[in-house]
């Protein structure tokens, strides 16, 4: 089959080669595949609970995010029982804040620097340095 160049039809701006019937671009797949795989009664009220936030309001973070990670642009690539998990909601833990969503990598690596700017802005100048 010959490669086309599409514009995709649910966020119109993407330009993607299709060798099938597919009019989607990765990105928006992606947002997709990982909504669909939120579990969403039990993820609702976690998400309520420990953040204040509903799963309606997550997934608007998610698809504002285009599915990646406020840091790195990566997707989520941490797997639990054959799942990729969904990405982390990140906060202020002296406000509460919701600050954005992150793969498990930046958001453990935050909080290995306790959300200290100073230790980052340090950690910064040593890696600069080497």
């Amino acid at each position: 089959m010959v490669a086309t160049i599409w514009k995709c039809r649910k966020c119109s701006g993407s330009e993607f080669l299709q060798y099938s019937t597919r009019k989607t671009c990765p990105n928006c797949l992606l947002i997709r595949k990982q909504k669909y795989k939120l579990n969403k009664s039990s993820k609702n009220s976690d998400l309520k609970k420990t953040y204040g936030i509903d799963l309606v309001q997550y997934e608007s973070m998610l698809e504002k995010q285009e599915g990646k990670c406020a840091i790195c642009d990566g997707i989520e690539t941490m797997i639990i029982r054959g799942k990729v998990q969904m990405l982390s909601v990140d906060h202020c833990h002296s406000t509460g804040l919701i600050r954005g969503l992150l793969c498990h990598s930046c958001n453990h690596g935050l909080g290995k620097f306790k959300d200290d700017t100073m230790l980052l802005e340090k950690a910064i100048k040593y890696l600069e340095m080497n």
